[in-house]
């Protein structure tokens, strides 16, 4: 039978391709929506200051500011909604496929060593993991989509070469992060891997805390903060 150092892992592509559903189309067009509503609130801040210099009266303003916003703030919330959607379609698929490729390797549950090494079996980390890369890629495609709607308005309105600027330092940005990219990574996995370890330990905890054991109980406690002080 395939040990778990054996069982193929799920490439970055297959991952990927568990997230994409219809929650995930419908997220990216209202963030495209709430980005070009948030650059016509620029728009209309940069009206209003220059009424202001002219001694208009800036009521009309405030109000198109105070509803487009408004607005905003509402289709973000609800991109948010099918945004967790897509989280729970991805889980689902993720969790179905291992389903389906471990149908044969049940012993693997009442061993601890391999159990410590297949983190699929850890859901509830899967779970979070999943929700966690979700909640940064909107608050990354938020970032990126402000940017650029942003920087058009502010051109059109106030100076041409302020989109280039906006380009360029996002450029640089994105080349400092490119370079740190595999030792962030590293980092990354490395303190996911104990993590893993350390919940994965606490699954014991039922088989020797509580059985009355008090040999076992010490062992699976010196165990348990050994791995903590490896996580921290």
């Amino acid at each position: 039978m395939p040990t778990a150092s054996t069982r193929p892992t799920i490439t970055r592509l297959q991952f990927v391709g568990f997230l994409v559903c219809p929650p995930l189309y419908i997220m990216l067009t209202l963030m495209v929506c709430e980005a070009l509503l948030s650059a016509m609130t620029t728009y209309f801040v940069i009206q209003a200051g220059r009424d202001v210099t002219k001694g208009a009266q800036v009521i009309v303003d405030l109000l198109w500011i105070l509803g487009i916003q408004s607005t905003a703030y509402l289709v973000g919330m609800v991109s948010w909604y099918f945004g967790e959607r897509a989280g729970f379609h991805g889980f689902g698929r993720y969790m179905l496929q291992f389903a389906r490729g471990n149908m044969n390797r049940t012993k693997l549950l009442h061993d601890k060593h391999a159990r410590e090494q297949v983190e699929p079996f850890l859901t509830g980390t899967t779970f979070y993991n999943i929700f966690n890369f979700m909640y940064e890629v909107e608050a990354q495609l938020k970032l990126l989509l402000g940017l650029i709607f942003n920087a058009l308005v502010l051109g059109m309105e106030i100076d041409a070469g302020l989109p280039a600027a906006y380009g360029l330092v996002f450029v640089i940005l994105m080349a400092v992060q490119w370079t740190i990219r595999r030792r962030v990574a590293d980092v990354y996995l490395e303190n996911q891997r104990q993590n893993n370890r350390l919940v994965a330990h606490g699954y014991t905890a039922w088989d020797n805390v509580f059985t009355g054991n008090r040999y076992n109980r010490r062992l699976w406690v010196a165990g348990f903060k050994s791995r903590l002080r490896d996580c921290l």
